[in-house]
């Protein structure tokens, strides 16, 4: 049951230029495979030239799997679900407003989840 999917957002597919949350699942020596939380669908990846504006030395310095971080989306190919992102091309203000609008829409879906759930299980208990 926690599992379940949800999606609040009209677009189903990110603009390029847009400022996405990504959990990282999987590091290569190319770069990084990405979850986007915010786009179920997608299957995101960062290559290594765009992780970071300094030099990498180590990648799981950069980015932890399973841990949120912010990227922007660069290109989109809708016939394969693919995006590529860039953490080397946003500033701070970008990040702080993307991690805030995440949260915000997990906490929606949170209280929607529940409320749903609450409403489910009234009708089985009533059978309406």
């Amino acid at each position: 049951m926690n599992n379940l999917p949800h999606r609040f957002y009209k677009e189903t597919t990110p603009a390029v230029g847009e400022v996405v949350v990504v959990i990282p699942t999987k590091t290569t020596d190319m770069g990084t495979y990405v979850d986007l939380p915010e786009y179920p669908d997608l299957n995101g990846m960062i290559q290594l030239s765009e992780l970071s504006q300094k030099r990498v030395r180590s990648l799981a310095k950069v980015l932890r799997p399973g841990k949120p971080d912010v990227a922007v989306i660069t290109k989109v190919d809708p016939a394969k679900n693919t995006v590529d992102l860039s953490r080397r091309r946003i500033n701070q203000n970008e990040i702080a407003a993307a991690m805030e609008k995440y949260n915000l829409g997990k906490s929606v879906a949170t209280v929607v989840k529940n409320l749903a759930l609450k409403a489910l299980a009234l009708s089985i208990v009533t059978g309406k």
